[in-house]
Formats: C-alpha cells, structure tokens, sequence
C-alpha cells in the first residue's frame, strides 16, 4: 500500500475528533517540491499519490480541507489514482489549486490521474462537493496499456458502497474549472 503526498500522506477524518465534537481541520496549507514513486510493483486499488495529500477522508467531521495549493511535481512509474493535490478523496475541497507538473509512465493496469484530484469518491451518499478550485498545469502520460481516466480537474469520480439509495449518491463541481 502507498499513500503518498507532498505533505500528507493519509488523513482519515472519521478517526480524528477533538473535545468540541468536530475534526481536525486542513487549512491554509501549500507543497512545492517533488513527489516521487519509482515502484513499478505497486497495484491501483492501493496507491495513491497527491502533491499535496496522498488520500484524503473527511470522514463524520464538520470540516471541509480548504485553502490548499501544490506546485508540485508529480512522477509515478506505478498505476494508481494521482492528482496534483490529491490522489484519493473521499469529502469536500474548497478554495484549492493547483499548478503542477504530473507525468506517469510504464503503467500496465488501470490508472486515474487529475490535475486537482486522481479519484474521488462518493461513499455511502456522501456527496462530495469540489468547490472554488481549479487546476493548471501539464499532465504527461507515457506507455498505459490498461484503462485510463484522465481529467483536467478530477480523472475519475466513482461510487463506493452502492447498496444505499443510488440516485442521491454523486459528486458536485461548483466554479471549479482546468486551465490549459
């Protein structure tokens, strides 16, 4: 398994609560380095790697992550969901961009990348909503012989746990947008 970000590499929300009730919030925060995976021996379903958050649960807290930025380079010789900021999420972003570099290559299974985030997931009707982001930079894909999703903003928006009541299940953009 490989979570890996430039300066988180998992935050699970539904683990972290402090003495008001609510979660830990991630706020105000930036990257601008490198973020590096020269495996090639890692499989999609466990590797997720963001410039700035590697996987991202917001989990039964009150708070959104807001007001991030990653200028970033992003490598990966490994499939799996990468983004420029994040590489997982399952919960809300607001405020946030991006202006990275991300390139992947040698890939021989499925892989989802994003200029903001890989994947991002709807768990169990949570709605996540993208919101006030945007990404800008270049993305660079070399040698993918399995699926691709690839997307300026977001490569691949899925849902977990379907069982529930499927027509609320859904990811919502609100003035978010990807800048060439």
């Amino acid at each position: 398994m490989c979570k890996l970000g430039g300066l988180i590499g998992a935050y699970n929300g539904e683990n972290v609560v402090n003495n008001s009730g609510k979660g830990t919030m991630i706020e105000n925060c930036n990257s601008n380095g490198r973020v590096i995976n020269n495996s090639r021996f890692l499989s999609r379903d466990n590797t997720y790697i963001g410039g700035l958050i590697g996987y991202y649960v917001q989990g039964n807290n009150r708070y959104s992550i807001s007001n991030l930025y990653s200028e970033a380079i992003v490598r990966s010789k490994s499939p799996g969901n990468i983004g420029g900021l994040i590489g997982g999420s399952i919960g809300n972003v607001n405020n946030s961009y991006t202006n990275t570099l991300i390139e992947v290559d040698a890939i021989n299974d499925e892989v989802s990348i994003g200029g903001l985030i890989g994947l991002c997931i709807d768990n169990r009707g949570s709605e996540p909503t993208i919101q006030n982001s945007y990404s800008n930079g270049n993305i660079i894909v070399r040698t993918v012989n399995m699926p691709l999703y690839l997307g300026g903003l977001i490569g691949q928006s899925t849902v977990m746990n379907p069982s529930l009541n499927q027509a609320r299940m859904k990811t919502i953009l609100k003035n978010s947008f990807f800048q060439l």
